[in-house]
């Protein structure tokens, strides 16, 4: 019996790490709804039946709601939200002005808050895009996407105080040790659904049980003879 293909939202999707973690879903199988201001227009996309286009601001709420729309008219679902979409500007955060730090709290806090509303809100049977993904097909592309996505970030942090001689504050570096600990972790997750480490889980665990069996049979015999011995005694 076929199965309908799950339905992935992702924001900031026309190029880099939106557009590899979007061509991730639909190489998989997946319908993709991907949205950036200007995506229409220009896209690192691979087409796709698959495939569904928003164009629009996500720190606005109508882009989070018309992104919705889309996904639940054209492909009758939603079930994944990657909030990808950010903005960053290449220089010391000390270094910011007021107008740039301005600039990116709108992306950066909006265009997370108002997609997750507007998804987890819907009505009952239309999927909700943040409940959390059942099934191993759904998980492991998920794990492998944002270990590419930790493992990206921390290219970046290296390229950046490296090549640009950008030296990273305090906090930056535990931001660092933090995303490498978390790909790690996604890293981890993904390869723990691979049907060798199974078995390999299984057999652990049936010589672990083997090995408590005789612990405990062994247990019993000595306990056994203690007490014959302490009836002998008498």
């Amino acid at each position: 019996m076929a199965t309908t293909p799950k339905t992935v939202i992702v924001t900031g999707a026309s190029q880099g790490i939106g557009a590899a973690i979007a061509n991730l879903f639909i190489d998989l199988g997946y319908n993709v709804v991907a949205n950036s201001r200007n995506i229409s227009a220009k896209n690192e996309l691979r087409r796709s039946d698959n495939l569904a286009l928003v164009d629009g601001d996500i720190s606005h709420v109508a882009t989070a709601e018309r992104i919705i729309v889309k996904a639940l008219e054209r492909f009758g679902t939603v079930d994944v939200l990657v909030n990808n979409a950010g903005v960053f500007s290449v220089k010391h955060f000390t270094q910011y002005t007021a107008d740039e730090f301005r600039a990116m709290c709108p992306t950066n806090l909006e265009g997370f808050l108002y997609p997750t509303h507007s998804g987890s809100n819907q009505p009952a049977g239309a999927g909700s895009a943040v409940r959390s993904p059942g099934g191993r097909l759904t998980r492991r592309p998920i794990n492998c996407a944002s270990f590419l996505i930790c493992a990206d970030l921390i290219a970046y942090a290296l390229h950046a105080q490296f090549d640009l001689g950008l030296d990273p504050c305090p906090l930056c570096i535990f931001q660092h040790i933090g995303i490498a600990a978390l790909g790690v972790a996604f890293l981890i997750a993904a390869l723990g659904h691979l049907p060798w480490l199974h078995g390999l889980h299984r057999e652990r665990k049936r010589r672990l049980d083997l090995s408590r069996g005789r612990v405990l049979q062994k247990l019993v015999t000595s306990l056994g003879d203690s007490a014959l011995a302490s009836s002998l005694a008498r």
